[in-house]
C-alpha cells in the first residue's frame, strides 16, 4: 500500500463516487471496433499525467485540457508527481513513471482502471467519453496500442487496472531502469515495453530480440528499429492476450486508440478516432487546437478551450485515415523510416475507412488478402568508386548531365539510386518521379548531382 508517502497526492484527487460496475460492450452504440470485448469489470475510471514541478509547468496547457476532459466526463483526474513516492528511485524519469503508477494504483479500490497520458497528450475535444476503451480496459489488466509513426508500441499512454498481474506489469516495466540496460539508443521506456511485452505474456523465442536489445551501442535508430521489429513480428497482429485462460493485455490497432501523434490525424477530430493527440510540446502546437485565451490565462477555463474548425466528418476522418496507411504500405513509411510495415497492416485498409479495427481475441487469426508487390523501381546500376557526384540543379530544375544522377542531399549523404543519362537525353528534370518516387530525404529540399561519363 501506498502509506504516509502519497497521502498529499490522494487528498488532492478529485473524488467521484462510483458504483462497481460491470460492462458489456455488445451493447455500446458507440464503438469503433466490429468485435466487442468480452465483458469485464471496474470500479472507476481515473486520469493520470506523472510529472515532477518542472513538467507540470511545461506542459501546463496539456495537463489542463486533460483537466477539463475528465470533469466532462466525470474521471478522477490525478497529476502524481513522483518525487512524492521515494519507493521509486529509477534514475531515469520514465521508468520511475512506471513505478509511481503502480504505487498510486496500490491506492486505490481493486479493478480502479486508470489511463495514463503524457504530459504532450492534450484532450482536443470534449465531447466524447472513453467509453469505448474503457470497454476494453474492463476485460483485462492492461491496454497498449500501435503507434501510427512507427512500428512501435505506444509507451507513454497505456491503460492499467489496478490488479495484482496489473501492478506486477508496471514494476516490471520499471525495473529496466536497473538492468538490461544497453549501451546504445533504446528509447528508454518506449524501447523496454517490446521485450517486457514478449516476456510478460511468455511468447516463445524472445531470445533473438534480447540479444539484438543488448547489442544496441550505437546511436542510429536503424539498430533499434531492427530490435523492434524482432518483438513486433514475434507479438503478431494487435490481439486480446490471455495467460492461463485470463485476459492479460490488450494491444490496440493502429488509429484506434484514444490518443493518436496529432500529425498522423492532420490536427483534425472527429465522432470516431482518437480524443488526445501526442505531441504537442509548444505554444504554437496547443493554439492549433485551443483558444488563444485558454493557452495565456492562468485559470485555463474549460468554457474557453476549444476553437472552431477542426471537426470533419466521420466519413472524412475515416477516409483520410485510410490513405494514410494506404501510403504507409506502398513506399511512403518505407521513404522517410527505412521501415518496413507489418504485414498485418493489410489486413486493416478497409476497416480502417470505418475505424471499426478490433484486436484479434486470444486464439483468433488474422483473414487478410495481401496484394502482389508493386514493382516500378529504378533499375539497379552500380556506381563505380570513381564516379564524383557533382552539383547540377535544384529540385525542380533541369540537370545537364551525361552520366549518372543522383537526388538528394550530398552534405548528409541522403541521395537517392542513381539515374543514368545518355548523350541523346542530355538533361533530366530534377524532380521525385524521374527517381521512381524514391525520396531519400522527406520533408527537405532536395537537389540533383551528376557524375559525368559514367
Amino acid at each position: 500500500m501506498l502509506g504516509k508517502e502519497s497521502s498529499s497526492v490522494v487528498k488532492d484527487a478529485q473524488e467521484i463516487s462510483s458504483p462497481r460496475q460491470v460492462i458489456d460492450a455488445s451493447k455500446s452504440a458507440r464503438r469503433p471496433f466490429s468485435s466487442p470485448p468480452p465483458p469485464g469489470t471496474f470500479s472507476k475510471v481515473g486520469i493520470t499525467v506523472v510529472a515532477d514541478t518542472h513538467f507540470q509547468k511545461r506542459f501546463e496547457v496539456s495537463i489542463a485540457s486533460l483537466r477539463c476532459y475528465a470533469q466532462r466526463h466525470h474521471y478522477e483526474f490525478i497529476v502524481l508527481d513522483p518525487n512524492r513516492f521515494p519507493r521509486c528511485s529509477q534514475r531515469d524519469f520514465f521508468f520511475r513513471k512506471h513505478c509511481t503508477v503502480a504505487r498510486f494504483l496500490e491506492s486505490k479500490p481493486p479493478n480502479y482502471i486508470l489511463f495514463v497520458m503524457d504530459g504532450d497528450n492534450p484532450a482536443v475535444l470534449l465531447d466524447r467519453g472513453l467509453d469505448d476503451w474503457i470497454a476494453e480496459a474492463a476485460a483485462t489488466d492492461v491496454v497498449v496500442y500501435e503507434r501510427w509513426m512507427n512500428n512501435e508500441i505506444m509507451a507513454g499512454n497505456y491503460a492499467v487496472r489496478n490488479s495484482e498481474w496489473g501492478i506486477e506489469f508496471c514494476d516490471g516495466w520499471a525495473s529496466y531502469d536497473q538492468v538490461d540496460q544497453p549501451r546504445g539508443f533504446h528509447s528508454s521506456d518506449n524501447g523496454a515495453i517490446h521485450l517486457h511485452l514478449l516476456r510478460a505474456l511468455r511468447i516463445a523465442k524472445w531470445r533473438p530480440c534480447a540479444t539484438k536489445w543488448s547489442e544496441l551501442a550505437t546511436g542510429s535508430l536503424d539498430p533499434y528499429y531492427e530490435f523492434v521489429t524482432c518483438t513486433r513480428l514475434l507479438m503478431g497482429a494487435p490481439r486480446r492476450w490471455k495467460l492461463d485462460g485470463v485476459y492479460r493485455v490488450t494491444i490496440l490497432p493502429r488509429g484506434h486508440a484514444w490518443s493518436i501523434d496529432g500529425l498522423a490525424a492532420n490536427t483534425k477530430i472527429s465522432s470516431i478516432g482518437a480524443v488526445t493527440h501526442h505531441g504537442q510540446k509548444t505554444r504554437e502546437n496547443y493554439l492549433q487546437y485551443f483558444t488563444s485565451e485558454f493557452v495565456s490565462h492562468e485559470e485555463h477555463a474549460c468554457s474557453k478551450m476549444l476553437k472552431g474548425g477542426l471537426s470533419i466528418t466521420k466519413e472524412d476522418y475515416g477516409a483520410m485515415m485510410s490513405h494514410s496507411l494506404k501510403d504507409r504500405l506502398t513506399g511512403s513509411f518505407h521513404d522517410w523510416s527505412r521501415q518496413v510495415p507489418p504485414w498485418w497492416d493489410w489486413g486493416y485498409v478497409d476497416c480502417m475507412k470505418t475505424l471499426s479495427c478490433r484486436p484479434l481475441d486470444d486464439d483468433e487469426t488474422l483473414p487478410f488478402t495481401m496484394p502482389r508487390p508493386q514493382q516500378g523501381g529504378l533499375p539497379f546500376i552500380r556506381v563505380p568508386q570513381d564516379a564524383k557526384f557533382k552539383w547540377c540543379a535544384k529540385e525542380w530544375e533541369q540537370c545537364s548531365c551525361v552520366g549518372l544522377v543522383r537526388f538528394g542531399i550530398r552534405e548528409n549523404g541522403k541521395l537517392s539510386s542513381p539515374v543514368r543519362v545518355k548523350a541523346k537525353q542530355g538533361k533530366l528534370a530534377c524532380r521525385l518521379d524521374t527517381f521512381g518516387h524514391e525520396d531519400p530525404a522527406v520533408g527537405d529540399g532536395k537537389h540533383c548531382y551528376c557524375a559525368s561519363g559514367h
